[in-house]
């Protein structure tokens, strides 16, 4: 409760009174409070009831995962999202998940404070749908079908009854589901992997590019952040370079991913002669080949690394330097269900987070640890 007051107090010095509407709907889209989820429960009985709302028919048994960009972020969370369906697919046992994208009532996405829609306009954001979302639901095996709708009238008519998720989730009463889902189910034992991977035609374009530029050395891959907006959680990119001009070249080849949002202006020469790999930056399936083929992947903690968490073949070094943004809080990384300070509840052997900043003494000592234990792995 002290840290929602410290929320609250800080909103309101930084954005003023229409804060406080912002983070009404925010609550009311992302339920946090067993008031707030409950209240929603009471308003879509009673509106099912009044209106006699028993959604369309479904003529496969499939579940319908409803993601409504009035509401919803058009980021890399959409991989913890999709996941949370996909565990709530395998609980109630339907055949497959389809996917419903729910226009927003902005230009067809949500409105966003003018900080981040500074970084992230409008455009970008769209661009994101089909450029970020789409392709990621080719890594999940059950997501067979997917439905962009051309309107919330059209949704409208695809929403209610028992095979909707979230499901309490209606287009007069949009939310998305919580992240914290896959942690707290994981926490119980549920099992989470397997759960995402590449496409064989991904694979095979990521093996290629890695047999070109490693020629037999083992292939460490880092994904750098280079975003405008939380600048601080960016990676430091003169210790990575350090860091790869440390290792040995005949036993390690470093590839490094550019920043979506920074590989057009992306300055190479600050990675040296170090391979880039675009293409990862580009297409999400060879991203998740790419990190799946690799030794080992490292990285600061952002997006594209809960990509790493889905998929039982990765092998990762996350580092975590809580506090140095808001999003990194303890506050927040425990709203979100991750434990503080422990790796996954369901990461499997080699898949690691490193709570502490990516200065080169930390890459250095954490790399020596993870190659000593792959290696000791490794050996008859």
């Amino acid at each position: 409760m002290l840290s929602l007051v410290k929320k609250m107090a800080f909103g309101l010095r930084k954005r003023g009174p229409t804060y406080l509407a912002r983070a009404l709907r925010n609550e009311m889209a992302g339920p946090r409070f067993r008031v707030t989820q409950g209240l929603r429960k009471v308003i879509v009985w009673s509106c099912d009831r009044l209106f006699h709302r028993q959604g369309a028919m479904q003529s496969f048994h499939n579940l319908r995962f409803f993601y409504d960009l009035d509401v919803a972020p058009i980021t890399f969370d959409f991989v913890s999202y999709l996941a949370g369906a996909e565990l709530e697919r395998r609980r109630l046992g339907f055949d497959a998940l389809e996917v419903i994208f729910v226009p927003g009532r902005s230009q067809g996405v949500r409105g966003e404070f003018a900080e981040y829609d500074s970084v992230v306009n409008t455009d970008s954001r769209n661009w994101r749908v089909r450029n970020l979302l789409l392709p990621i639901l080719s890594l999940l095996p059950s997501a067979k079908s997917y439905r962009i709708c051309a309107s919330r009238d059209e949704a409208d008519a695809l929403a209610g009854g028992s095979a909707v998720f979230p499901a309490d989730y209606r287009v007069f009463l949009p939310r998305y589901p919580a992240k914290r889902l896959v942690h707290d189910l994981a926490a119980t034992g549920a099992s989470v992997l397997p759960m995402m991977r590449a496409p064989a035609h991904a694979k095979r374009i990521a093996e290629a590019f890695i047999a070109r530029v490693a020629c037999g050395r083992k292939a460490i891959v880092v994904t750098m952040r280079e975003y405008a907006y939380t600048p601080a959680r960016n990676s430091k990119i003169d210790a990575w370079r350090a860091f790869a001009d440390g290792l040995d070249a005949e036993a390690y080849v470093v590839i490094f991913v550019p920043d979506t949002e920074a590989v057009m202006r992306a300055n190479y020469a600050r990675v040296g002669d170090h391979p880039m790999c675009e293409a990862a930056a580009w297409n999400i399936e060879v991203r998740m080949a790419l990190y799946e083929a690799a030794w080992l992947n490292m990285g600061v903690m952002q997006g594209p690394m809960e990509l790493c968490w889905y998929s039982e073949s990765t092998r990762y070094l996350i580092f975590l330097n809580v506090g140095n943004s808001d999003v990194s809080s303890e506050a927040i990384i425990a709203e979100s269900g991750q434990p503080l300070y422990r790796d996954l509840a369901f990461a499997r052997p080699f898949q690691t987070i490193v709570w502490a900043d990516d200065d080169l003494a930390t890459l250095s000592q954490n790399f020596a640890a993870a190659a000593a234990r792959l290696q000791a792995a490794a050996s008859p």
